[in-house]
């Protein structure tokens, strides 16, 4: 079983397998680093979901943190949106 996370600072991937399984986990860990492919269509679903979201989302938290994050990192990678903006989306 895998679990992907990704948020603004820290992306992980927590796997649990059986301890006899470890070869098989890095194997297939390593290639999803070196190998990945994404389908035209998966993707042009995903930005089509975030643009609905940057349309929907009005969630005061989440507006202020990246309000925060971009005020006091505007030149660093850490205050640039997670999701992008409509434009690089």
């Amino acid at each position: 079983m895998a679990e992907i996370e990704a948020g603004r600072e820290v992306s992980t991937i927590k796997v649990s397998f059986l301890s006899n399984q470890i070869g098989k986990v890095f194997e297939i860990l390593g290639d999803m680093s070196k190998n990945s492919n994404f389908n035209k269509n998966d993707v042009e679903s995903v930005r089509s979901l975030i643009v609905h979201q940057f349309n929907t989302d009005l969630e005061p938290r989440r507006l202020t943190l990246d309000n925060v994050h971009y005020t006091a990192f505007r030149d660093h990678m850490i205050g640039q949106p997670i999701r992008g903006n409509k434009i690089s989306v």
